[in-house]
C-alpha cells in the first residue's frame, strides 16, 4: 500500500509545476506484486510525456498551466505598451487573451475538482479500510478473549485432574494430613 501510495504522490508531483526539480524517481516494486506492472508501465508512460519536446519547456505537464503561463506572458506584453485610448485592435487582443484565459481557468478548475474529488474519495476508501481493518482485528481480539477464558478452564482442569490423580497415586505414601 505505502508503494501505491508513493506512486500516487509522485504522480501528483509530476502534474504540478516547479523549476527546481525534475521526475527522476526510482521505483523498486516487486515484480510478484500484481499490480506491479501496471504502475511501472504508468510511471514510464508519464517520464516519456514530460521528456516530450514541446513540454519540455514547461512548468510541468498539466496543459492547462502552460497554456495559463502562455496566456498570461501575452496579456503582460500587450499591457506593458498600453497606451489610453487603446487602439482597437490591441483592445481585441486583450479581450482574446483574457477570454481564452478565463476558459483555460474554467477548464483547470472543473479538471482540478475532478481530482480533489477522485483524491477525496481514494484516501476515504484508504482510511475506511484501515477503519475496518482494525475492527476486524478488535472483533477478533475480543472473540480471542471470550475464547480464552474457555480454554485456560479447560487447562486448569486438565491441571486439576493431573494434579489430583498424583496426589492419588502418591496419596498412599503421604500422610492424611496433606490432604
Amino acid at each position: 500500500m505505502n508503494l501505491v501510495l508513493l506512486f500516487v504522490m509522485w504522480a501528483l508531483v509530476a502534474a504540478i509545476p516547479c523549476q527546481d526539480r525534475g521526475l527522476q524517481m526510482h521505483f523498486s516494486i516487486p515484480r510478484n506484486f500484481p499490480w506491479a506492472a501496471p504502475i511501472l508501465s504508468l510511471h514510464e508512460r508519464i517520464l516519456e510525456e514530460s521528456k516530450k519536446r514541446d513540454r519540455r519547456n514547461s512548468n510541468g505537464l498539466l496543459k492547462e498551466i502552460h497554456q495559463m503561463e502562455k496566456y498570461i506572458r501575452q496579456l503582460s506584453e500587450l499591457t506593458e505598451t498600453i497606451q489610453f485610448p487603446l487602439a482597437e485592435d490591441k483592445e481585441a487582443d486583450i479581450r482574446n487573451a483574457v477570454q481564452e484565459l478565463s476558459q483555460v481557468r474554467e477548464s483547470m478548475k472543473e479538471e482540478l475538482d475532478l481530482l480533489e474529488l477522485e483524491l477525496h474519495f481514494a484516501f476515504l476508501g484508504w482510511t475506511l479500510g484501515k477503519q475496518r481493518k482494525g475492527r476486524i482485528r478488535e472483533e477478533a481480539g475480543v472473540l480471542e478473549q471470550k475464547l480464552l477464558p474457555a480454554n485456560k478452564a479447560e487447562q486448569s482442569l486438565n491441571h486439576l485432574d493431573l494434579v489430583s490423580l498424583r496426589l492419588l497415586v502418591l496419596g498412599s505414601a503421604m500422610p492424611n494430613s496433606v490432604f
